[in-house]
């Protein structure tokens, strides 16, 4: 799926990390928050579900995702999302993917693989020369 974002805040943190005048603190805080400006722009069409809630006052029905939300950040650079998109689903489980590619093949091989265990773990990746991370 490939989502184009064009949203003023998003443009606006962006020419923040792209200065040169940006200082390391200032980097990360602004990459926390594009994270989770991004994470709300893409998230409008996860799946809900109603569930029964009890309240203080009296139970009540309301609305609760429905799938488990899975962060797979590639490694290094996307580490720095991940803080900025668990403040907003903060139930997401983290996995981890390293990618480099081959220089006499180009072809990109993942080289480190830690994955949160997943219904769907062993289809996607038994065939899949990769190093798991126990």
């Amino acid at each position: 799926m490939l989502k184009i974002i064009n949203h003023p805040l998003i443009e606006h943190k962006l020419t923040q990390l792209r200065s040169h005048k940006t200082n390391t603190r200032n980097f990360r805080a602004n990459m926390n928050e594009l994270a989770g400006l991004m994470a709300y722009e893409i998230s409008h069409d996860l799946p809900l579900e109603v569930v029964e809630v009890e309240t203080p006052v009296s139970i009540t029905r309301a609305k609760q995702l429905s799938k488990e939300v899975v962060l797979v950040p590639i490694l290094r650079a996307g580490l720095g999302m991940v803080d900025g998109i668990l403040n907003l689903i903060s139930d997401a489980r983290v996995g981890h993917i390293g990618i480099a590619s081959r220089s006499h093949t180009m072809k990109s091989c993942p080289w480190v693989l830690k994955m949160p265990l997943l219904w769907w773990w062993t289809l996607c990746w038994q065939q899949e020369e990769v190093q798991v991370l126990q």
